[in-house]
């Protein structure tokens, strides 16, 4: 039974919910779209927000799969505050710590349908859904609300693409597509033993998703119309009316547009019999577009600031601390190692001991020519410099922004690039030397106030001197490629063709990175496009181990023949790094 009202206001979705006589049980989750910045469409928190407090409902939502400000959980965090929905309820981002797998009966392209892990926490589901088009799926409301709304990011990629990949969501065709929503979907309803409501809402009417940030708008006024209920079980009855709610038979869109030029979900299309009553057409305001609050870019420059400026700070402050307060210890201990009967083992402490040493390049090599004149072996300082150049617990907390699993790749990779050119150097130099540190006097440290607190203050203010800009820049240049590069093109560059996508983001690190502060906006708002986390550790091999400034000190260390043996050792390494992590993650 489908209910339907005309009042598309607080009271009128309170009095049609109370219609519906539905007693949800146990933990309640209200499944809604939070809106793609920055001008999409999405409910009004104003609007739902006595329903959702009546059932005590937490707000579920899972990220994206195509990129944008979705794709990220703290950003999606934070474009659900901004947004307004955290006024009204706790959210959750319901695939925040990955997926679960729940079984498709009868399925024709799906035996599995993967949701966010927190799913089974909740006992009841109520699906709002603003009624739309759909580029896809011909439109878009609930049976798309709770087969690719509720999908982890794994999982939208496996319905787009009918079950034959979990990473990407390019390149399916639309029937199976369409069929695997459908599976999808009865595998949630089924999962849920029939505690689920469904509320379409049809206003602000688009061709185009919500999960597009710049819809277009349908022509006129008749085109928008209230609100439709219905209660629990599952099937296309509710979407009937939504498509020919005047009992037309050519859609709410009309003839010209997105739905009738599509297949829609089977038993969806129009059947209204002629003079059959319509449903009293009208305008509402009860649906909220982010356009207007703030210019595009602003919006994407404000959340990618907010997002990362923590962690820029803390960076900040940890590096300054280990530079005032650590620095001599971690170099002192790594000369004691010079002393000790380690062998291979050496390499490994050696290059754990560079990622936590906090200097740069240009600090870097004159400390590893003391190391050098007091008898430590070329195979640890190959080591030690090697993981130093691509890691410091300053990069560490910035690289922090962009997710545990970014960090873990980076932290992991960086380590076992310095212990590889450590190992190279001891089975091919062994008899010779590897380096020329003529000339390089160790630098006389610039942390000499008596007090504490003021060298402290001194060390903190070199550091936001330093990467201050560079960090300012990034961000800027990461509002403008999310503003005006398509995000299909940062796929296809970066993420579809996974080999290439390595190559390519091997590549540009080498004349693109200036600054390990600056680039961590540019790779969030890369990952949140489709960058594959492979070509991101890729980039993150290559960028710092080639940046401009460190490869003229390293040639006059390294000599010509080592410094071009150097190059290709990081392009080599950073290749198969990201091919193995695109292999795993």
């Amino acid at each position: 039974m489908v209910y339907m009202t005309a009042d598309i206001s607080p009271e009128g979705m309170m009095a049609a919910y109370d219609a519906l006589g539905w007693t949800p049980s146990g933990k309640v989750a209200v499944k809604l779209s939070t809106g793609e910045p920055p001008a999409s469409n999405y409910l009004d928190p104003n609007l739902i927000r006595d329903v959702v407090q009546k059932v005590e409902g937490t707000i579920v939502e899972c990220n994206t799969a195509y990129g944008g400000s979705r794709a990220n959980t703290a950003m999606h965090y934070q474009v659900a505050k901004d947004h307004g929905f955290t006024d009204i309820a706790n959210v959750v981002i319901l695939d925040e710590n990955g997926s679960v797998s729940l079984p498709v009966t009868g399925g024709s392209r799906l035996t599995e349908n993967f949701v966010g892990a927190h799913f089974p926490e909740y006992d009841s589901y109520l699906v709002l859904s603003h009624f739309k088009g759909h580029a896809m799926a011909g439109f878009g409301g609930a049976i798309k609300n709770i087969s690719i709304g509720l999908g982890s990011s794994e999982g939208k990629c496996w319905i787009h693409s009918a079950g034959t990949s979990r990473t990407s969501p390019w390149g399916g065709e639309q029937d199976p597509f369409l069929e695997s929503m459908a599976e999808a979907g009865k595998s949630v309803v089924e999962a849920l033993d029939g505690n689920i409501v469904y509320v379409n809402v049809m206003n602000r009417l688009s061709v185009d998703c919500d999960c597009n940030g710049n819809p277009r708008r349908t022509g006129s006024a008749r085109h928008r119309h209230p609100g439709l209920f219905r209660p629990g079980g599952f099937g296309p009855s509710l979407h009937r009316p939504c498509v020919c709610p005047e009992g037309r038979g050519r859609g709410f869109f009309g003839g010209a547009h997105r739905v009738p030029q599509r297949p829609a979900h089977p038993g969806t299309r129009c059947g209204h019999r002629p003079g059959q009553p319509g449903i009293p057409a009208g305008e509402s305001g009860w649906l909220r577009s982010s356009a207007g609050r703030r210019s595009t870019f602003g919006y994407y420059f404000d959340v990618q600031l907010r997002q990362i400026f923590p962690y820029w700070v803390l960076g900040m402050v940890l590096g300054s601390a280990i530079s005032v307060f650590a620095k001599d210890a971690i170099h002192n201990s790594l000369r004691s190692l010079g002393e000790r009967r380690l062998g291979v083992f050496g390499i490994v402490v050696a290059s754990a001991m560079g990622i936590a040493s906090p200097l740069c390049m240009y600090g870097t090599i004159p400390i590893a020519a003391s190391f050098s004149r007091s008898g430590m072996r070329d195979d640890w300082l190959a080591s030690f410099m090697m993981s130093s150049i691509l890691l410091n617990p300053q990069l560490i907390l910035y690289s922090a922004a962009l997710g545990t699993a970014a960090l873990a790749v980076r932290i992991v990779s960086c380590f076992f690039c310095g212990s590889l050119a450590g190992l190279l150097v001891r089975v091919f130099y062994r008899e010779r030397s590897f380096f020329n540190f003529t000339g390089f006097e160790e630098p006389k440290s610039r942390d000499t106030d008596p007090n504490l607190l003021l060298r402290f203050l001194k060390n903190l203010g070199r550091n936001i001197k330093a990467t201050g800009l560079y960090f300012l820049f990034g961000i800027i240049l990461s509002a403008l490629f999310q503003r005006y590069v398509p995000q299909e093109l940062m796929t296809s560059l970066f993420g579809g063709n996974e080999a290439f996508g390595v190559l390519m983001a091997a590549t540009i690190g080498v004349p693109l990175y200036a600054c390990g502060g600056g680039t961590i906006p540019l790779l969030q708002a890369w990952l949140l496009d489709g960058m594959s986390m492979g070509s991101a550790a890729a980039f993150m091999i290559t960028g710092p181990a080639t940046k401009i400034t460190n490869l003229g000190a390293v040639k006059i260390v390294l000599g010509v023949k080592r410094f071009l043996l150097y190059l290709a050792f990081v392009m080599a390494f950073s290749l198969a790094c990201g091919l193995a992590v695109n292999g795993v993650v």
